[in-house]
C-alpha cells in the first residue's frame, strides 16, 4: 500500500487514513471500538551552525517530510470566556478563515486551555501545524508533591490524548516563563530557587513525560526559548530572548511600527503584534448607548492593558492625521477604522520583513528566518485586542492584510534609504515546472543544509529553475490620477525562496516618471500579468500624514449587488479618485469579504462576500456601507 503524507496547508494534502480499535472481552464477549483519523509525516527542528563564527549563533526551522517549511502563522487563545458558548462551528469558522489566508500553522497558547478534540481534527483536515503550549504561562507555579502529581496526570493524558494528530508540530513546556525567571519579571530578589522549581516543573517533570510518551517530536521547555541553547544551558538560558537561537516575542509601544528597521531579524517570531479595535457593531450589544465614544470610562476598562488606547493612538498619529467628526459615535466609528489601518499596516511592515530574511545572513549572524506567527486570531470577548478576527467572527481589516502578507508569492517593496527595494518572496514551485509528487516548495538552504534543488525534486531541472521567466510589473501613480504615470517591467530570475529583484535610487524613478514631489505618488505592484496576476503590492512614498493634505476625496459607490446562493454575493464598486484603506462593511452581518482594506486605483472592482449564515438578498443590500480614509473627515 501507497502512503500518502501529510503536508501542511500550501505545500501538498492532508491525506487522513482511519484508524479503528476494537476489544472484545474473553469474559462477557461483549465489544467496543473506536475510530480516528490519522496522517503520515516527519517533523524536526534544524539547529546547526549558520557559520564558521560561534556568536552567530545556530539555525532554527521546521521541516516536514524532509522539506524545510516556512512557518506562516498566528497564536490561538480560548474562542470564549465562557467555555460552554464555544460551539464547533465557531472553531470551524476561524480555522478556515486561517486556512484561507495561508496560514500553516498556529501556537495553542500557554495561558489558555487545552483545545477540544474537535479543534486538532480541524487543523489536521486544514494542514494548520500546531504549536502546543502546557497551560503554564507568565506566572510562577509551585512544585510541591501534590502539584507535580497533579501535572504529570495532566501532561500524560493531554499527550496520550492529541499525539494522534498529525497537525501536532511540537510541545512547549509554557509561555514566556524562561524569559520571566531570567529577566525578574515576578519581582523575586534571589532566582536561584526560583531557577530550581522551574527545572523541576518544566525539564524534571513535563519534559520527561513528553520524551516518554512522543518520541516522534521536539519537546522546547518554553516559547520564546533559545532552542538547543536552553537545552544545553540545563533549562535555563543567561538571554532566552537572543536573535541568534530558538523564537522571540517582540512587542513595542515605544518605536515605529511601520519602519522595518525596528524590527527584529530572529531565527523565528512566535509572537508579535499590535492592537486594535473591534468592529463596531460588534460592540454595540455590550456598550450602553453613552458609552460609545472612545474615550469613555467602559471603553477604557474593555481594554486590558490600561494605557492601550492611549497607545493606539499615539502610534496611529504618527502615520495618520486622526478623524475630526463633531458627532462622538461617528468619531469612534472613525477612530475604529485608523487603529484597524495601524494594525494592518504594522502586521504587513513586520510579516513581510520576516518573511524577506529567509534567506539573508547578515554579516552579524542575524537573518535566515523562518517563522512568523502574529498575535493573534481570535477574541475571547467585544473589546480592543491584538486579534485578526472579532468575537463576532468578522474579520478585521488585518485578516484581510494577512491574506497578502502570507500569499505564496509575495511581492515585498520597501524604501532602503535613498533606494527603492523589492523582494521577491516564493513558497511554491512555479505550476509551469515540473513537481516532485509529494513536495511543493522550492528548497531552503542554510550552510550546512546545502544540497542542489534536484537531490529534493529529481523531476526538476536546476538550470530550469533559475530561468523561471517571472515578471513584476512596477506602475507609478499621482494620488489624484486613475492613469499611471509610467510603468516598468522588470524581468526576475529567482532560485531560493527570497531575494532582491530589484534596486533602483528612488528620486531617478520619480524623476523617470515625472513625478515632481515624492508625497504626491505611489507604486503599484503586479506579479506577471495585470489583467490576472499572481499577486499584487502597492507602496506610499511617505507616511499618510504628510500626504492627506493631497488626496482628494473619492467618491466610492456600490453597484451591481446580486447573489449566488443564500451565503454568496457578488457587488462591484467604483471610484472617481484613487482611494487608501477602503473598508467595505455588511453591517450585522457575520462573513468576510473577498478583500477589504485595499487601495482602490481602477475605476471598477469586483468583490464577493461569504455570509457565515444564510441571508437575504435585500438585507445584504441595506448592511452594505463603504469608506475610505479621506472620507472621514470634515
Amino acid at each position: 500500500m501507497n502512503i500518502a503524507m501529510w503536508w501542511p496547508n500550501g505545500y501538498g494534502n492532508q491525506s487522513l487514513y482511519e484508524l479503528t480499535v476494537k476489544f472484545t472481552s474473553d469474559k462477557s464477549q461483549e465489544s467496543t471500538a473506536k475510530t480516528i483519523k490519522i496522517g503520515f509525516r516527519t517533523v524536526e527542528i534544524v539547529q546547526v551552525p549558520v557559520s564558521n563564527n560561534p556568536k552567530h549563533g545556530l539555525t532554527f526551522f521546521y521541516k516536514i517530510n524532509d522539506v524545510p517549511v516556512f512557518f506562516k502563522g498566528t497564536n490561538w487563545i480560548p474562542a470564549d470566556s465562557f467555555l460552554e458558548r464555544v460551539t464547533y462551528d465557531k472553531i470551524r469558522i476561524l480555522l478556515t478563515s486561517a486556512a484561507e489566508v495561508h496560514i500553516n500553522s498556529m501556537r495553542v497558547w500557554g495561558g489558555g486551555i487545552y483545545e477540544s478534540d474537535s479543534f486538532y481534527e480541524l487543523a489536521d483536515e486544514l494542514g494548520i501545524m500546531i504549536w502546543s503550549d502546557f497551560m503554564f504561562s507568565v506566572a510562577l507555579y509551585p512544585t510541591t508533591k501534590s502539584f507535580l502529581d497533579t501535572v504529570t496526570i495532566e501532561t500524560r493524558q493531554q499527550v496520550r490524548r492529541i499525539k494522534h494528530h498529525p497537525c501536532i508540530a511540537v510541545w512547549a513546556g509554557n509561555n514566556e516563563n524562561e524569559a520571566g525567571i531570567t529577566q525578574g519579571w515576578f519581582g523575586v530578589k534571589d532566582v536561584d530557587p526560583y531557577k530550581a522549581d522551574y527545572i523541576k516543573l518544566y525539564i524534571n517533570t513535563i519534559g520527561s513525560i513528553v520524551q516518554q510518551e512522543d518520541t516522534t517530536r521536539e519537546y522546547l521547555s518554553s516559547s520564546p526559548s533559545d532552542g538547543k541553547l536552553t537545552k544545553q544551558s540545563g533549562g535555563i538560558a543567561p538571554n532566552p530572548t537572543l536573535e541568534y537561537f530558538g523564537d522571540v516575542h517582540f512587542y513595542s509601544n515605544y518605536v515605529d511600527l511601520w519602519d522595518w528597521r525596528n524590527v527584529p531579524i530572529p531565527r523565528f517570531a512566535s509572537e508579535y503584534g499590535s492592537e486594535s479595535w473591534c468592529n463596531y457593531e460588534t460592540l454595540q450589544p455590550v456598550f450602553a448607548e453613552e458609552d460609545l465614544d472612545y474615550w469613555s470610562y467602559i471603553a477604557n476598562w474593555r481594554n486590558r492593558d490600561t494605557a492601550g488606547n492611549f497607545v493606539m493612538m499615539t502610534e496611529a498619529m504618527t502615520h495618520i492625521q486622526l478623524p475630526n467628526s463633531p458627532y462622538v459615535k461617528e468619531r469612534f466609528q472613525d477612530l475604529i477604522y485608523v487603529t484597524q489601518i495601524h494594525q494592518a499596516m504594522t502586521m504587513r511592515v513586520e510579516t513581510e520583513h520576516y518573511r524577506r530574511h529567509t534567506n539573508w545572513l547578515g554579516a552579524d549572524g542575524r537573518g535566515l528566518t523562518m517563522g512568523a506567527m502574529f498575535w493573534q486570531i481570535n477574541d475571547i470577548w467585544q473589546a480592543p485586542t491584538w486579534a485578526s478576527i472579532d468575537y463576532d467572527l468578522k474579520w478585521k481589516m488585518i485578516h484581510y492584510y494577512a491574506r497578502h502578507f502570507f500569499d505564496p508569492n509575495l511581492i515585498s517593496p520597501y524604501i532602503n534609504g535613498t533606494n527603492l527595494n523589492i523582494y521577491m518572496v516564493i513558497d511554491e514551485i512555479p505550476n509551469h515546472l515540473d513537481r516532485h509528487p509529494d513536495t511543493h516548495t522550492l528548497e531552503f538552504r542554510p550552510l550546512q543544509e546545502h544540497r542542489e534543488l534536484k537531490e529534493i525534486y529529481p523531476n526538476v531541472d536546476s538550470e530550469k529553475v533559475m530561468a523561471m521567466d517571472n515578471t513584476v510589473i512596477m506602475e507609478m501613480y499621482t494620488w489624484n490620477n486613475l492613469i499611471p504615470l509610467k510603468t516598468w517591467t522588470i524581468p526576475y530570475h529567482l532560485n531560493k525562496t527570497s531575494g532582491l529583484i530589484f534596486q533602483e535610487n528612488l528620486d531617478d524613478l520619480l524623476s523617470e516618471a515625472g513625478c515632481f514631489d515624492q508625497k504626491n505618488c505611489l507604486f503599484y505592484f503586479y506579479l506577471n500579468s495585470k489583467s490576472n496576476p499572481t499577486s499584487t503590492s502597492w507602496l506610499p512614498l511617505t507616511y499618510f500624514t504628510d500626504i492627506q493634505d493631497v488626496i482628494n476625496e473619492a467618491q466610492i459607490t456600490i453597484n451591481q449587488v446580486t447573489s449566488q446562493s443564500a451565503t454568496e454575493f457578488s457587488l462591484v464598486l467604483s471610484t472617481n479618485n484613487i482611494a487608501p484603506f477602503v473598508w467595505i462593511n455588511a453591517y450585522n452581518i457575520s462573513g468576510r469579504f473577498s478583500d477589504n482594506g485595499f487601495l482602490m486605483k481602477d475605476p471598477l472592482l469586483q468583490l464577493t462576500f461569504t455570509s457565515w449564515q444564510p441571508v437575504d438578498l435585500d438585507t445584504f443590500k441595506k448592511s452594505l456601507t463603504v469608506k475610505s480614509l479621506m472620507n472621514m473627515y470634515y
